[in-house]
């Protein structure tokens, strides 16, 4: 999964569970320099609002509350409803973006509201209606094994508190925001992973705290579902990267992107031979929206490539062919998973998704936003 956005409760006490901000600056006073925005996002916010379709215009007007607003997936959203207040809906989405502090590139748009808050906790107040996102997780494995603790009591008694909240809201609809980690890792000479698959997990390895825990979030998910008809989607995101990567992202697509984009060699700390299908964080979002507002409640989707499936190895020889950055190929043993495929089977014939952009798009794309938004 690739969102981050939780971190441990600040001392800071401008940090509190209800300070709300409009702008980057309204709770810092030195506020980081803002990059200059990439031409890349918004013609994916473009390619976004074409694909989703109508079902957006269910938003115009409406209230939405997205937790982890700050991490790459559901960043895209926010964007995605920034876009809409703009330029499509006749009346703004009020959308509350929950963050565990001050962004620095904080979307500015009608109707977009942060709102700093500890999202291992709803908010007290209960909304009217509505529609509710759940994407607030540490992603990548060095935010997760660094907290683990927090990473649990995010996807567990957090996913309750907020999917209690959605219910005494009577929220028309929830997205729970899983991974395609729950499966651990399939058969190397099987075809993708179908949503039916029970998985194959260690709970005793480090790295599987994360996993683990959305198998519970998905667990309570169903749970509130059935007893209590919440109207709840559920998305597993397989290897999902574009603009939006953050520099703590340790995973091999990240680093590799940023390295290359920087002129240093790319450094591969294991064999590399890890399979994998990457999906562009366009598609992504397309995939999302479409879930959350066409999905079946009660249903999980896989959401990824089916192809192309290459090792962490051929990736960084296409990123290196493309960049003429070094390669350093390492040899240490990695507890990764050996392969991540998904079958989107269900999505595509359900909902009509589709991937649009390739691999060797994703990466030019994501290097042209780095260079762009000087990220390297």
């Amino acid at each position: 999964m690739e969102q981050e956005v939780y971190a441990p409760v600040s001392s800071d006490p401008r940090l509190t569970s209800v300070d709300v901000y409009a702008t980057p600056d309204s709770q810092d006073s030195s506020p980081a320099p803002r990059r200059p925005r990439s031409g890349i996002i918004d013609q994916d916010m473009r390619d976004i609002v074409e694909r989703a379709g109508p079902a957006l215009d269910r938003l115009d007007g409406a209230s939405l509350v997205i937790t982890g607003a700050g991490g790459m997936l559901a960043r895209y959203m926010v964007e995605t409803v920034a876009y809409c207040n703009r330029e499509r809906f006749r009346s703004p989405c009020r959308l509350t973006a929950v963050v565990r502090r001050t962004p620095s590139d904080a979307i500015e748009a009608p109707g977009v509201e942060y709102r700093i808050h500890d999202a291992r906790r709803a908010f007290e107040e209960a909304a009217d209606g509505g529609y509710l996102v759940l994407a607030a997780t540490r992603g990548a494995p060095s935010g997760y094994m660094a907290e683990p603790v927090e990473t649990l009591e995010l996807n567990g008694p957090g996913v309750f508190a907020w999917l209690e909240w959605a219910h005494r809201s009577r929220c028309q609809s929830v997205l729970y925001f899983s991974s395609g980690e729950i499966y651990g890792s399939a058969e190397t000479n099987s075809g993708g992973t179908p949503e039916d698959y029970a998985g194959r997990l260690d709970p005793a390895l480090a790295r599987s705290v994360y996993a683990e825990s959305k198998r519970y979030g998905e667990a309570v998910c169903m749970a509130l579902h059935r007893s209590h008809g919440l109207p709840v989607r559920v998305v597993r995101p397989f290897q999902v990267f574009g603009p939006g990567i953050r520099d703590s992202d340790t995973r091999a697509m990240s680093s590799f992107l940023r390295e290359a984009a920087a002129g240093r060699p790319i450094r591969l700390q294991s064999a590399g031979q890890a399979l994998r299908t990457y999906l562009y964080i366009a598609d992504a979002a397309v995939a999302f929206w479409k879930v959350l507002l066409e999905g079946a409640p009660g249903r999980a989707y896989n959401v990824g490539a089916p192809g192309p499936e290459v090792t962490v190895l051929d990736l960084a020889q296409r990123i290196r062919a493309r960049t003429g950055c070094q390669l350093e190929v390492g040899g240490a043993a990695s507890d990764a998973p050996a392969r991540t495929c998904p079958d989107i089977s269900r999505i595509s014939n359900e909902l009509g998704f589709a991937p649009r952009y390739g691999l060797d798009e994703l990466i030019d794309r994501t290097l042209i936003w780095m260079n762009e938004e000087e990220r390297c």
